[in-house]
């Protein structure tokens, strides 16, 4: 297996800048910009779909480009995650099988260095690499008959909460 995954590096082209976390995705991905709004997002995807869930927003786009030099499947999706006072702060990509997960972690690897293991409760892989306001998470999630790979990009600087505890009903 490690052959394997090793000559299919040797293939794939390194065409990739090599940076810090931050340095590459610091303010914004996908032509948007950390902290915009879902109405804000909408005019850049005006395609996507608006979901709430628990109290927070979230939009999904169908995006099949490429991205780190592997292709993704035509409905692949980017899905733009907000917070609850509705700043955007997490994008999500999904990729295919549980080959793009181990092409990306090596080119992660690469670009960024040193990754943790992410600790979930869903059954999932997961690694994730860290700076001080950015955060990347690659999860595979196994699947009945296939399973499928997604790469997460947090921004960890948004401010923070200014209210007092009685504005929040303390």
């Amino acid at each position: 297996m490690k052959n394997l995954i090793l000559f299919l590096l040797l293939l794939c082209p390194f065409s990739l800048m090599a940076g810090e976390i931050d340095d590459v995705f610091g303010s914004g991905i996908f032509g948007t910009v950390w902290g915009q709004t879902p109405n804000e997002i909408l005019k850049v995807y005006p395609s996507g779909k608006k979901q709430e869930s628990y109290g927070a927003y979230r939009i999904t786009v169908k995006d099949g480009r490429e991205i780190l030099s592997l292709d993704r499947p035509k409905d692949g999706e980017l899905v733009f995650v907000f917070d609850t006072q509705d700043r955007l702060f997490s994008v999500g990509v999904t990729f295919g099988s549980e080959d793009d997960y181990a092409k990306l972690m090596q080119k992660l690897d690469t670009l960024f260095g040193g990754r943790d293991n992410l600790e979930n409760d869903i059954g999932a892989t997961g690694l994730i690499w860290k700076d001080d306001k950015t955060k990347l998470k690659l999860l595979y999630v196994p699947g009945m008959f296939s399973g499928e790979t997604m790469l997460s990009i947090e921004h960890l600087s948004l401010p923070k909460n200014n209210k007092s505890k009685e504005e929040l009903g303390f």
